[in-house]
């Protein structure tokens, strides 16, 4: 049984919580097409955006200057600003992140239960994770086989410059997603990129399921229709991306499973099974 975001007065947000280069962005425009049917999706206006992790609506929010606070330091303010935003909120409003669950040493979370009603959590195999992520960041594939490996690895955070978005510790690949299945703030989806390959239709019911959004049949088929990859990589051509990491690289790349174990060498995919073969088993990627 599908389990049920748990909506109440200012438990609004419904966290898309993934490792980076997992299919949120596929699963934010199936999302979109659904909630704006008589829209054509517009990459650069997806639902799901990481509206909460603007820098300026954070120092606004708790009058601070955040970029003289490290990530342990502004836990506790950006929880309080998760709960202020979710206050005056209908939800579900849909969030990215890429952020592990995360809490103070006294229990404040991150993600505190008195703003989230849920968390949908995208993953995919790691094997498959490593050729896109390594074509987002333009980096080597080992390069990437040792960031995913990374408990410190962060997003937004470089020593030369001050981002807009804040700084999110995205841990290792295992440890990511084991805090979001391990905590106990808000009830979980779990989604696996492949199983929205085999099937989209059945993956994005089940998160309308859990999300508590009631559409016809008609309305899900039509957003699988219209978020194929040829689409979505059509619309990225037409009208560009601002997600994207760069002009010269395409966000979408080949939008398939099971590239990984040809695109990787004997002793890259021994390294990414030795480094996360527990949470690999756990999802089923042991194989």
């Amino acid at each position: 049984m599908t389990p049920q975001a748990e909506y109440e007065p200012g438990r609004s947000i419904v966290w898309l919580a993934s490792y980076p280069k997992s299919g949120s962005t596929w699963l934010r425009a199936l999302l979109t097409a659904c909630l704006c049917p008589e829209e054509p999706v517009d990459l650069n206006q997806l639902v799901g955006t990481a509206v909460v992790f603007e820098r300026a609506q954070l120092d606004e929010h708790a009058a601070i200057d955040s970029a003289h606070h490290s990530l342990d330091e502004l836990l506790a303010y950006q929880s309080d600003y998760h709960r202020a935003f979710a206050h005056d909120q209908q939800g579900p409003v849909f969030i990215k992140t890429h952020s592990a669950f995360r809490s103070t040493p006294d229990g404040i979370d991150l993600f505190p239960r008195s703003a989230s009603a849920g968390a949908i959590v995208v993953v995919r195999n790691p094997l498959d994770i490593v050729g896109s992520y390594a074509h987002h960041e333009g980096k080597s594939a080992d390069a990437i086989i040792a960031r995913m490996a990374d408990s410190e690895a962060r997003q937004d955070a470089w020593d030369d410059r001050i981002s807009k978005a804040l700084p999110q510790r995205i841990a290792d690949w295992s440890g990511n997603i084991a805090s979001w299945l391990d905590q106990s703030a808000m009830p979980v989806c779990l989604v696996r990129y492949e199983d929205m390959l085999a099937d989209t239709k059945a993956a994005l019911i089940r998160v309308l399921e859990f999300s508590g959004i009631d559409l016809g049949d008609d309305t899900v088929q039509r957003a699988v229709e219209a978020c194929s990859f040829a689409r979505l990589s059509a619309a990225e051509a037409q009208g560009g991306f601002a997600e994207k990491p760069s002009q010269t690289r395409s966000f979408f790349r080949a939008g398939a499973g099971g590239q990984g174990i040809r695109e990787l060498t004997a002793l890259q995919a021994s390294r990414i099974h030795a480094d996360h073969c527990a949470v690999m088993e756990r999802l089923g990627y042991a194989a």
